[in-house]
């Protein structure tokens, strides 16, 4: 018995239906390649960000005890600046204002600011701090300036740490910005300096940076 020819319309539909069978089973795959090609790259970008923004805590000894969950950012900068190394934890960087310095020297400038206030000239304590940072940054600023004022008018150290102690703060006037962004013509004046600047690009600058600052602590 001969079966019945199909007919033009029946075939059509037919071969329409592979077709679309094919094209949506190679649109799934194209698609799982893409997401998986996605998921690759996205991982190989992470390890990449990973590699080029290291935990301090990895490299630091010191900074590996200090459990900064727990801890406002004043002490944490304290730690910073017993250890001499330049803040990179996220919050503690926005909060002392670390992020509007210009060069690496300025940050290792402001570092010294809160040496003197926090560890070596006038031992405020690191409680003090953080309530005026819940002031204000321009209140912060105004008790860091006021302080170093008064030690600098009663004196009293050593004629080295004094002059340093007058070099931390005409810095400090001249770069208020950092705290209040009312004075944006100082902030426009770093800039400039910083454009005639030497950079510290070399392990000599950085290592001299960093005895300026274990000086200070020691002495």
């Amino acid at each position: 018995m001969s079966s019945i020819p199909k007919s033009d319309e029946a075939l059509f539909a037919e071969a329409a239906a592979e077709w679309q069978a094919e094209h949506d089973a190679g649109l799934e795959s194209l698609c799982s390649m893409g997401d998986a090609l996605i998921a690759e790259v996205e991982a190989h970008e992470k390890q990449k960000r990973a590699a080029t923004k290291p935990n301090p805590c990895a490299t630091c000894p010191v900074l590996k005890c200090i459990d900064f969950a727990n801890k406002n950012t004043a002490d944490i900068l304290k730690a910073y600046i017993v250890t001499g190394i330049v803040p990179v934890h996220p919050q503690t960087v926005s909060d002392f204002g670390f992020d509007r310095t210009v060069t690496q020297a300025d940050g290792f400038q402001l570092l010294d600011v809160y040496r003197h206030l926090v560890v070596t000239t006038l031992s405020v304590t690191s409680g003090e701090v953080h309530a005026w940072l819940g002031e204000g940054k321009a209140v912060l600023m105004k008790n860091v300036q006021d302080k170093l004022r008064t030690a600098l008018e009663a004196g009293g150290g050593s004629p080295e740490e004094m002059n340093r102690l007058k070099d931390t703060f005409r810095w400090l006037t001249r770069n208020r910005y950092i705290w209040d962004p009312t004075y944006a013509n100082s902030e426009t004046q770093a800039y400039m300096d910083a454009a005639g600047a030497k950079p510290i690009n070399t392990k000599a600058d950085f290592l001299e940076q960093v005895k300026l600052m274990s000086d200070g602590l020691f002495k």
